[in-house]
């Protein structure tokens, strides 16, 4: 390689944002079909993508064998377009963005982005991959390391059958989009919400988290509406987590309302969500971490996660079940905030969902209030959504 070329990687690894140092290598395992260089990529229409889903790409037959330098019609000369969560990402040795992908159910596939460097001239999927690489670039960083989110997304890209060594959020058949060629974070209309996902809508706003992802939020005036049904399919029975943080808990003061928040009643939450018969809550977890420093800054959702993370990894809480749903309460004087919103002005309480190894965690967010009553309503309604949600 000569002196100008040395050159010209390097200022296309700098224009595209990549991380990837100049010693990087490229794959080689049907690589060809990876990037569009095989004989067959012009047969694939780039013009009329074909919607599908990730349930139906994980329920193809994977062809046997998996030919090197060819493709397999009609999966791999189709473009598809998927509606998803992307739960977590990281740069390969390859140099590929390796992202995986989940949905509703927790099933997982794997979609691809390729540097544009690794990428042979005359591919009909360069611009493809290039830009699908800086939409990425301009919204997360990736390292060598999987890093997690919870990213409503809508990827774009051509089917592929890998070679099944053990990878992280594989599908059973191998099926992956490789490579991606668009990408688009919290597509909003153009990925129809599902008949429960917008029954919920309906029932509260929607805002965005920290990192971008659909938050379901209880308004500052919930009490008003204490009577409103939800028509989705809630659980008959929800496992309630009553975690309590804050060096403000366990104090006298507020013992009571500990024990009372710990347990909401079938007849609190079944106001919010006909058919939820009843409510199993374990013993609270409350943790006296000194949050003197905390109490100065903002709580946002990112911390909420990480903590999550945290209690699970450490075993102090226990691992999560479909029917699960912790509900984190905010000890008094915790600055909690959701998306330049912040609690007592902008909401009253919120749920969310995130994936962590241990699987789909849903929790509800409860920050202090003064008012016992309005925050117990808070706390039922945020609960009532997150069980509602649930059963999708």
């Amino acid at each position: 390689m000569g002196p100008f070329r040395r050159i010209s990687c390097l200022a296309a690894l700098v224009i595209l944002g990549g991380l990837e140092s100049l010693t990087a290598q490229c794959g080689v395992e049907r690589w060809s079909v990876k990037t569009g260089t095989d004989p067959k990529a012009g047969q694939v229409n780039l013009n009329a993508p074909s919607s599908t889903t990730i349930a139906h790409l994980r329920s193809l037959a994977a062809p046997n064998p998996i030919p090197s330098n060819s493709r397999v019609s009609p999966t791999e000369t189709t473009q598809w377009v998927i509606n998803a969560t992307l739960i977590k990402y990281k740069l390969e040795s390859d140099s590929d963005y390796h992202l995986v992908l989940a949905d509703a159910s927790g099933r997982t596939m794997i979609v691809e982005i390729p540097s544009p460097t690794c990428v042979g001239a005359g591919s009909p999927f360069f611009s493809g991959i290039q830009r699908a690489r800086s939409e990425f670039n301009a919204r997360f960083s990736p390292t060598t390391s999987f890093k997690t989110t919870s990213t409503p997304v809508q990827v774009r890209g051509v089917g592929m059958f890998d070679f099944l060594h053990g990878q992280t959020g594989v599908a059973p058949n191998g099926i992956e989009l490789h490579p991606v060629l668009n990408i688009v974070f919290n597509p909003g209309t153009a990925a129809p919400l599902n008949a429960v996902e917008a029954t919920i809508a309906s029932a509260s706003p929607v805002t965005l988290d920290d990192d971008g992802g659909r938050v379901q939020i209880v308004p500052v005036d919930a009490s008003s509406q204490s009577d409103k049904q939800l028509d989705g399919n809630a659980l008959s029975s929800v496992q309630q987590v009553s975690i309590f943080l804050g060096s403000g808990w366990g104090n006298p003061d507020t013992r009571s309302r500990e024990s009372a928040l710990s347990d909401l009643t079938a007849a609190q939450v079944s106001m919010h969500a006909g058919g939820l018969e009843h409510i199993t809550s374990l013993l609270p977890v409350p943790l006296q971490e000194d949050f003197s420093d905390l109490n100065k800054v903002p709580v946002n959702d990112l911390f909420i996660q990480s903590k999550l993370s945290d209690l699970l990894q450490s075993k102090v809480i226990p691992a999560p079940t479909p029917s699960t749903v912790y509900v984190v309460f905010l000890g008094p004087g915790i600055n909690s905030t959701l998306g330049g919103l912040k609690a007592g002005e902008g909401y009253s309480a919120y749920h969310n969902s995130v994936y962590l190894d241990g699987g789909r965690v849903r929790y509800a967010v409860v920050p202090f209030h003064t008012d016992f009553e309005q925050q117990a309503v808070a706390a039922a309604r945020a609960l009532a959504e997150a069980a509602t949600e649930s059963a999708r």
